[in-house]
This record gives C-alpha cells, structure tokens and sequence, in this order.
C-alpha cells in the first residue's frame, strides 16, 4: 500500500491567516530592518501586494507548452519589473521569503505522527505538493518538523512542472513509485486537489478538514491580508484551534465556548495584558496583584507571557470586590477620611436601587435599620424608590452624622477582617507594586486606597483597561488606562473577564489565617455555562499568538485590532456568541441574589412589558438583564416588528388599556388598602408624606399649589420657606386668598436664590410644562436633585 500526503496545511502549517501573510510579514521586515534600506521605497512600503501579483503574471508568462508551476527565481523576474529591482535585490528578496518561511513554519503533529507509525510498520509514504519552493527548501522545513521526514520521496510541482490540481502529478508518482491506483491512498486538506482529483484515478483519499477562518475572521483578511499583524493574530487561532482536540461534535457547546475564547476574547485581552508587562518593565514594577474577579484569566494570561519571556515579575491573584471593600472603607479617624455617601451611592449602580430593600443592600444593613434616620412612611410603607426620592435618601442620610456612625459602628469588625487580610496577602516593603483592574469608576480601588492607609500610607497604582471617569482621587490612587474613552457598547469587556468563582463577601479567620467567603451559586452557573473551557481557549491563543510575535519582534499587537474585535462582539456578533455571551451570569452590582443573565433572551410578555407597560418608569424595573440592546439583538425579525408595533401603540388607547390593567403594579407594592390609600392622595393633589420634612420651597400657587400648602403647613416635620408663582409681584393681591395663604405672600421666581432651601416642589399637574419650569430653575442654577416634579412624587 503506497501513502501520499500533501504537505502545506496536512503536515506542516504557518503562523499567519493564509499564504499571503508571509508576503505582509516580509513588508514589516523590510520597512523596519536597515539592511534592506538599499531598495526602493516603492518596493519596501507595497511589498505584500507587489509580491501577490508577481506570482499570477509569472503564472500567466512561464504557464504554457506544458508546464504547470513557476519556480520562485520566476516570480522574482516578474517582481524585478518593479523599479528595475537589480540581481542583487532579488536575491536578497528571495533569501528574505525563504528565511521568513521557515521562521513561519510550524509542524501539524497529529499527521506527522501518523506517517511515523507507518514508517515503523514499513509502510511506502511520499510528499506530493503543488508548490512554487524547491525540494531543498522543502526539506530544510521538512527537518524542522520531524526528522523522519527527510527520508521520504518528494514530488513537487515546481520540479517536475505538473501539479496535482489537474492530476498530472499524480501520474508522475504512479510511475516513479511503480504504484497501483487501487492499492493508494492519498491525505490532504484541499478538497479539490487532495480529494475529488485522485478520486477521479481510483486513488483512495481522506480529507484532512482544518478549521476553516470564521466569517467574521474572512472578512478581516479580505480587508486587511496585506496587514501582518492581522495575518498573525488571525494565524494564532488558527493554529490553536487545528492543535486542539475538542470533546463532542464541532457544534458542542464546549466546543463553541473554546473557539470563542480562542477566536475573539484572546486578541482582546492579550494586548492588555501585554501592555502592562510592559509597562511594568518600564516601572520597576516587581509584584502585580490582579483583583477577583476580572483578574482570574488575566494573571493566567501574564503568567503564560512572563514564563515565556523570562520577565522578573511576579504574580498574585487577591480576593476582592465592591461588596468586600466599600462599606469596610467607610470609615474616618486622624488618618482616613472616607465617609462621604453620596460619593459611594453615585458609583453604586444607582439605576439598579428601586427600593429601600436595595438601598439597605448598597449599606450591607437591613431594611429596618433606616428606622430613625429616614422618614416614617418610607419604611412603613415601603414606597418604590425613583431617581429624586432616592437622591432625596442620599442627600438626607449624608447630612445625619448619627447615621455615618451607625455605618462605622455595624462594619467594625468586617473593618478589621479586611485589613487584616490585605496585610497578610501584601508586600509592600517597597514600592515596587501594582494592582490589576479590568474596567469601572475606579471608586473600589480608592477604596482599597483608604483601607491599606492603615499600614501603607503612599499612593497605590492600578492598571485598567478603562475607566469610566477621568476626576479622581489622586492622593490615593494613581491610574494607568490601557484603552481612554468609551466605545459603544463599552459594557461587553467585563463579560468576556469573567471568573469561574463566586463574589467575594468578605473574610473569615481559620487557624489564624485570613481566607475570602466566597458566593456559592454562582460559581455553578459559571461552569454549567462552558466557562472553563471559554477560558482554555483565551489561554491556548495566547500561546500560539506569543511564539509567533516572539519570532518577528516588529510585529507587536496594534489597539485598532483589538478594538474591532471587541466592536463585533459588541454590535454585530453570531447567533452562536450572542447565545454564548447573553445567557452568561452576571451579577453587575455585586447585590444580586439569584443567577441573572447579561442578556436574556426577551419573551413577548417581556417585549410588551419593556415596550407597551413602559412610559418614564426606569428600564430596570421592567429588565432583568444587563444589557437590553445586547438582548434585542437576540430578537427575531418578528420581534422586532413587535416591538415597533408596542412603540406606536404606546400613548395610544392600547398602551393606556394595557398600564390600566397592570396598574397594581404601575402604582407599586403592599396591600390593597395601601394602595387605595395612594389613589385617595392623588385624588385630592395629596404629596408623598416622605418628602413633608427639611425645609421646604413650592412652586406655582394654582389650585395643586394650594393644597400642597396646606399640607406643608399642618405636618411639623417640615418648614415652608418659600413659594413663588411667575405671575407673583410679592404683594398680597396675588391670586391666592388670604383664607388659603394666610400672611405667607407668593413670591417671585427670582426670590429662590435668595433663600436657601432642601427640596422644591413644583406644583404643577402638566407634564411638559412641569419640565420646562425645571430646565429654566436649573438654568438658574437649582440644582435637579433637589427639584421635584409632581408627577414624581404624587404616589
């Protein structure tokens, strides 16, 4: 039995896309290496694409009478047209593309292995390959690969001048071989040439089917195949996903989670990571310590890149979060001060907080420990939370020192735990250390900052890839930012930095050493989602793509490759990664109780809900997931003509019939008789009782504008220091009478920045007129969180 394989992607493979990238990695050689300054520029700056089409007018000139393949001196005649290149250059050229091919050479061992078991059963095995290199370059890559190898006939187009495309070749090795058709068999990766051509002569044949580019990948390298960092990044996933043997059928949701982290999550986070190695370098810096979550897979990636290139760093994974360090760091003394709660609420997903129970969560309090520090009928009642009664919360409870203290006091020991757990895992007996971040306000790390003041009292540095703000504290922190500014879509780099554990909690002691609580559930949810594999294809991608960056150093990542990777993912990603990504976990405040998604798939229910039920209410009160435009990427076209329909129907009688018949969730929880009590107040321009407290400003003296005076008068929790109506002169004949208003006269509106107060309520029953009076107030300087509209707290 005679076996033949092809040689090109069956037995050794490059590291770049396609054949063209050898081409594109030449080019960079040639503009940054100073010993090909002798050729033209012309030549050095267009190489890869001269090259390209050299190759097909060799083919259409040297092609004829009988001969099916051009030699590589033949390309260079062509090439030599160019600039009237000399002979000198062109075998300089030619010696530049050999030694670049077999830099770009690497062995497919599954096949090589094969044909060494053959040999050892003393089976016949030739190479045959189309192929413009001769048999002595052949071989020199041939060795690299195995040194069985060197001993076995070759059969090359460019020696014998047929090829196997058309089958000729084929008839050359039957006759040189004294080979029978019937007793063959021929492997290949071309389904043409190494399949349905000797197929046609009896020759028995086994396809070796490669991983094939992706569609968004082909695209890349139709746009940019003359572009060598594109060639190797694209290259790199190749290689790991032909290296790999994956459990279950290619369509396997192990098999999909691989490929993602290899095809598209790797090229985005090795650059990052990259960069801060060398950065790092560049400061001295000895010790990084990447902060769980979104750290796990990118010390595993430094780890891969500091073994490899031998750096004198050293890596460290520390258990932290929101949840572990905020409300511990809330504390003041002679030597912190960090008790400012607004400052913590702003960075605290504010949209996420609906309700007193999610405010208590933010504290790490129970819902009942706001009794005495907020109004009564806030926690009686249990009143939804919107923007300005939770700003109203915000600034109330900053201004209560007995409430600062109540918060010290409650995190006094978890204080103590944290600390203590932060000296046990740092060394910072000098300062030749760093943080790792991946994304955020940088708020936690300020945090940090103010927690480590205990025993380190210098500024901390932190590497993130980006940051959401640029005014920080920078007494406390020093930032490093990888990528400045938000793309669209922004949010997708913390979904593909996961880690396959739990949130951190906070610390307990066990014999004497501090360890992280870790959240159980969510951790399972992680596994189940095929993130540990996810993971093992990020990491094998970086192997690949670091060795074959490591052999051309010109070559290093450019940002705009990963930025376009990051923005298919984000905007216009497969059915298979929306899939992958929208059902992945993601708890994004750290408060969450139960598994939620990124971006679940959207029901009908969920579509008229967001869509029909929806008016000014906050997303998140009708969405459960993370990122809603992610999710309606999900929807089908049908859903999408749904959605257009709820939109238009909206304001319509539809929208109102339907809010009508959910309306016991429209006006909030609790009993009926609770809310038969909130349509009493509507009824009669009642206000919330919450907000009748400080001191008070009312705006407009209409028929609303009266009764809320009354109110404000008769509650002893509040003060009434101003009311003003743009048809007011300040005189007693205003239009209010003095049954109503009594002494109190109805002021100007230029009056309110004369008089200083908490909240002004604007007593007006339209909508549209009620918010342009709040633009024109905040043009004057009011500011919107102590303005209140009455359609925001009339329930």
């Amino acid at each position: 039995m005679l076996y033949s394989f092809d040689i090109f992607d069956t037995i050794i493979t490059r590291i770049t896309a396609t054949p063209q990238g050898i081409f594109a990695l030449m080019q960079e050689r040639l503009k940054e290496d100073g010993r090909f300054s002798v050729l033209p520029e012309h030549i050095r700056y267009n190489f890869c694409l001269l090259r390209t089409y050299a190759e097909s007018l060799a083919h259409l000139q040297y092609m004829q009478e009988g001969i099916q393949e051009v030699t590589l001196a033949q390309i260079y005649a062509a090439l030599s047209l160019t600039s009237q290149l000399l002979p000198e250059h062109t075998d300089m050229l030619q010696e530049l593309e050999v030694e670049t091919e077999l830099q770009c050479m690497r062995p497919i061992e599954e096949n090589i292995k094969r044909i060494e078991d053959l040999l050892h059963r003393g089976e016949r095995v030739v190479l045959i390959s189309d192929m413009y290199l001769n048999q002595k370059i052949i071989r020199k890559m041939l060795s690299k690969a195995s040194t069985e190898l060197q001993k076995l006939p070759l059969y090359l187009s460019s020696d014998w001048k047929k090829n196997k495309w058309n089958g000729s070749l084929f008839q050359i090795v039957k006759e040189e071989e004294k080979a029978q058709y019937g007793e063959w068999i021929h492997i290949g990766d071309n389904l043409h040439s190494d399949v349905e051509v000797p197929e046609r002569y009896g020759i028995r044949t086994e396809w070796y089917k490669r991983e094939g580019l992706s569609e968004k990948e082909t695209q890349l390298i139709k746009l940019n195949g003359t572009d060598a960092h594109y060639q190797l990044n694209i290259g790199a996933a190749g290689l790991a996903c032909r290296n790999r043997t994956l459990p279950g059928s290619a369509l396997s949701a192990e098999t999909a989670a691989w490929k993602i982290g290899c095809t598209y999550a790797g090229p985005i986070l090795y650059p990052y990571v990259r960069w801060i190695l060398s950065e790092s370098v560049n400061s001295e810096i000895k010790r990084l310590y990447f902060i769980a979550r979104d750290g796990f897979i990118l010390k595993q990636i430094a780890d891969i890149i500091i073994g490899e290139d031998g750096l004198n760093i050293q890596t460290f994974y520390l258990y932290g979060s929101r949840k572990a360090w905020r409300m511990p760091s809330f504390f003041a003394d002679s030597a912190v001060e960090n008790s400012d709660i607004q400052q913590l609420m702003k960075w605290s997903h504010e949209r996420k907080i609906l309700t007193l129970n999610q405010l208590a969560e933010v504290f790490e309090i129970e819902y009942g420990d706001f009794a005495g520090f907020l109004p009564e009928s806030f926690v009686k009642d249990g009143f939804p939370l919107d923007r300005r009664r939770l700003l109203y919360c915000e600034r109330r409870l900053n201004e209560n020192p007995d409430f600062k203290k109540f918060l010290i006091d409650r995190h006094k020991e978890k204080r103590k735990l944290t600390i203590d757990y932060l000296k046990q895992e740092l060394d910072v007996s000098d300062d030749c250390f760093a943080f790792v971040e991946l994304a955020g306000s940088g708020y936690t790390q300020e945090c940090l900052a103010h927690l480590m003041r205990k025993f380190y009292g210098k500024t901390i540095r932190t590497f993130f890839f980006k940051m959401d703000r640029i005014e920080y504290n920078r007494e406390l922190c020093q930032n490093r930012v990888f990528f400045t500014g938000l793309m669209k879509r922004h949010i997708m780099i913390e979904i593909i930095c996961r880690a396959p554990h739990g949130q951190t909690t906070g610390y307990r002691e066990e014999n004497g050493i501090i360890v992280p609580c870790l959240e159980e559930w969510e951790s399972k949810a992680f596994l189940e989602a095929g993130y540990d594999k996810y993971i093992e294809g990020i990491l094998e991608f970086t192997g690949q793509y670091h060795k074959s960056i490591s052999s051309f150093p010109t070559s290093a990542f450019r940002i705009d490759i990963m930025h376009q990777y990051l923005q298919y993912l984000s905007e216009e990603p497969s059915q298979e990664i929306l899939q992958f990504f929208g059902d992945m976990p993601n708890n994004e405040t750290g408060r969450e109780q139960k598994v939620t998604c990124f971006a679940p798939s959207l029901s009908r229910r969920d579509l008229r809900r967001l869509y029909l039920g929806r008016t000014t209410e906050p997303v998140e009160q009708f969405y459960e997931g993370t990122y809603l435009e992610y999710s309606l990427l999900r929807c089908s076209e049908r859903d999408l003509k749904q959605i257009d329909f709820y939109k238009s129907n909206n304001g319509k009688l539809l929208g109102r019939t339907y809010r009508i018949l959910k309306s016991t969730r429209i006006f909030g929880t609790g009993t009926a008789e609770g809310r038969q009590e909130r349509y009493r107040r509507i009824e009669k321009h009642e206000i919330d009782p919450a907000l009748l407290s400080g001191r008070i400003a009312l705006y407009a003296a209409g028929k609303v504008g009266q009764s809320l005076y009354r109110q404000i008068k008769r509650t002893k929790q509040a003060q009434l220091v101003l009311w003003v109506d743009q048809n007011s002169t300040g005189q007693a004949d205003c239009k209010t009478d003095n049954a109503v208003s009594g002494d109190f006269f109805v002021q100007p509106v230029k009056m309110l920045g004369s008089i200083p107060f908490d909240i002004l309520l604007i007593a007006i029953l339209n909508l549209e007129t009620a918010k342009a009076v709040r633009r024109n107030l905040m043009e004057m300087g009011i500011p919107d969180s102590k303005i209140f509209l009455y359609y925001e707290w009339k329930i």
